[in-house]
């Protein structure tokens, strides 16, 4: 487990974090889960970077320049940071009890500690993706499909469940076996119970696409785990579904709505920057044997 507490990794971190928002809305919505709710992850691991390497402790928020985190079975991530601190980052997770399953980052720094690991434990990579991050300020409603955007409700969470599973399986995010299945609907209960899952329905009253809002931010809220049932692609419900749910976002009060896509895939790209999402920052999640 951390030395460093969320909060005081929080204190430390705060200004650098903020300083890219959008672009660290995954980190930031990481943070302010385990403050608010420490028994979301069963371990967790927190270091901020100065110019000197990795602190444990708190430290003054002046002298931060990087973080990292690892949330078991979750790979480690990284901020953008000086390419110089990777070695400092290697060292680190080389100290912990829980050995990275993967990296995920900005390409030009997580691509030197994907490499750097691997030279040192003698392992290789199994799976490579690239990411896009994007950001949303004002939406730009596409051709409506047919049907309605509603909030999840607890009789959808089996098929919610299942179509995560898929969405895992597909975007090589795991290997759904069977505790990975009961893990996935357990978390997706949860979801739903807090408000944070919609959905596509169509005008047959099927849900047809699911998605989820995800590490809100001070001023943003990220979307994930956007997945529309292969049957029904190609008909405009998930560029719907995430068009209503960034407008009632913003409707609310945030700033922005933030989003990543797989680099391969055009379709996706396509979709959300019709819809008002820009690219802003290239990442990439690499997956270890």
């Amino acid at each position: 487990m951390s030395a460093i507490t969320p909060a005081e990794f929080w204190s430390s971190c705060e200004k650098v974090l903020l300083a890219e928002e959008p672009l660290n809305a995954l980190p930031i919505g990481i943070i302010q889960t385990l403050i608010s709710d420490p028994t979301r992850y069963k371990r967790y691991h927190l270091a901020a970077l100065s110019p000197n390497g990795v602190s444990v402790s708190p430290a003054t928020e002046e002298s931060i320049i990087g973080c990292t985190w690892m949330t078991p079975p979750h790979p480690l991530g990284m901020t953008d940071m000086p390419r110089a601190l990777a070695s400092h980052i290697v060292d680190w997770a080389d100290s912990l009890g829980d050995r990275p399953r993967g990296f995920v980052g900005p390409t030009s720094i997580a691509d030197i500690v994907t490499d750097m690991w691997c030279k040192r434990s003698g392992t290789s990579v199994a799976k490579s993706m690239g990411l896009i991050a994007h950001v949303l300020t004002a939406v730009k409603l596409p051709v409506h499909p047919g049907g309605k955007f509603r909030d999840a409700g607890s009789c959808d969470t089996e098929v919610i469940a299942a179509m995560t599973c898929a969405y895992t399986e597909e975007t090589g995010l795991g290997t759904v076996d069977a505790a990975a299945a009961i893990e996935i609907r357990n978390q997706t209960a949860r979801a739903i119970e807090m408000g944070t899952r919609v959905v596509w329905e169509a005008a047959s009253g099927d849900i047809v696409a699911c998605a989820g809002a995800a590490g809100p931010t001070p001023r943003g809220v990220r979307i994930g785990n956007v997945y529309t049932l292969p049957a029904h692609r190609g008909r405009g419900y998930a560029a719907a579904l995430v068009a209503a749910m960034s407008q009632r976002e913003l409707d609310r009060g945030k700033a922005f709505c933030s989003l990543y896509t797989d680099a391969a895939n055009p379709t996706s790209n396509s979709i959300y920057r019709k819809i008002g999402y820009r690219r802003i920052g290239d990442s990439i999640h690499h997956t270890l044997k």
